[in-house]
């Protein structure tokens, strides 16, 4: 306080010409910084002003990588800091060092283990929550956040990074490997809710499941855990549309054929009508609906009906019999699916 007060450098006090000057060394040993600040930079060789540096600590475990550390012991008042030039990591600091430990972690090169490497995670976490989800955040400081780690896997859990989008925070056996339950305890469930996490899937979710599954399959038939995740998915789907009462229709996705090729409905056949595949040429270009597939749900998404958009063209029958017997066939087939069949056949059984 007395030293703040005193003049040096013409008019400046102290605290102002230190402001202005590079005198603080910084750590370059690069084992111990990898060891206790994974992914920290490899700073020049020479001292610094105090707007260029980070202490160690906190501030350390979250911006290690983005500027050189400062070893200061104990950290000093905010007061002290802000009359020297010390800056606090700014958000767009703490999010690049973020990205440099998913990096690191994707390229196997981090002890994703050591209590380093979970803890500047965590600490990261920490600030997201202070920054982002306190009383003074904005929605479009959260959507910024959002925005700045689309499409990378921010959320940890037992050493391993997941999309968000690939998580929720309950048990969904129907995706199989591919999604994972992640429910930790506030405030980190607030941070992965925030970063994208939901607790259970949506309609959008089932949907980018079955694109995703396409994709990686590059046009070959599923087998495996993909098949049998796929017919439960799409089952899934049939009754999520009825329980929040949306219209297939509305929806852009894939159905499942009988030849397990996952393929856009307009491109299939609902085998209403069975009689007619040995009957059809060319019998594998034409893509029937898989059989567990809910019929209903098919037909609003836009499949095309054996029965009703199939046209039998039979060789050594003429034209007018072959009305003729169809709207018969139409005739009897009605008849046998109306109530009154239906329940006489039920008190005969």
């Amino acid at each position: 306080e007395v030293l703040s007060k005193e003049k040096v450098s013409g008019l400046n006090t102290l605290p102002a010409s230190l402001k202005e000057r590079a005198w603080l060394p910084v750590e370059r040993d690069q084992t111990w910084l990898q060891k206790y600040y994974p992914g920290a930079m490899s700073p020049a060789n020479r001292l610094h002003r105090a707007s260029e540096v980070s202490f160690t600590g906190f501030y350390g475990s979250i911006a290690a990588s983005q500027k050189p550390l400062f070893h200061a012991g104990k950290l000093p008042l905010k007061e002290i800091q802000d009359a020297l030039g010390f800056k606090e990591p700014t958000r767009i600091e703490v999010v690049q060092h973020f990205k440099v430990l998913i990096r690191l972690w994707e390229e196997d090169t981090a002890e994703l283990e050591s209590d380093a490497f979970v803890k500047s995670v965590k600490n990261i976490y920490s600030y997201f929550h202070q920054e982002f989800l306190s009383r003074k955040a904005q929605p479009q400081d959260q959507a910024w956040l959002r925005t700045q780690l689309q499409n990378y896997k921010t959320l940890w859990n037992y050493c391993e990074f997941y999309k968000p989008e690939h998580t929720f925070q309950r048990e969904y056996p129907c995706f199989g490997s591919r999604r994972q339950k992640i429910a930790p305890d506030s405030p980190i469930r607030e941070v992965f809710e925030l970063l994208g996490q939901k607790p259970y899937p949506g309609i959008e979710d089932y949907i980018d499941f079955l694109d995703e599954v396409a994709e990686d399959s590059r046009g070959e038939a599923l087998e495996g855990e993909d098949l049998k995740c796929a017919i439960a998915v799409l089952q899934k789907l049939s009754t999520v549309f009825k329980e929040e009462k949306e219209s297939p229709s509305d929806y852009d996705f894939l159905l499942l054929s009988d030849d397990n090729l996952l393929l856009p409905p307009e491109t299939l056949y609902i085998p209403d009508a069975p009689w007619y595949l040995e009957a059809i040429p060319d019998r594998d270009k034409i893509k029937v609906l898989h059989r567990e597939i809910p019929p209903q749900m098919a037909t609003e998404a836009g499949c095309h009906s054996l029965l009703e958009n199939v046209i039998e063209k039979p060789t050594k029958i003429k034209e007018e019999e072959r009305i003729e017997w169809q709207n018969w066939s139409k005739k009897k087939q009605s008849l046998v699916r109306s109530p009154a069949f239906l329940g006489g056949l039920a008190r005969l059984i």
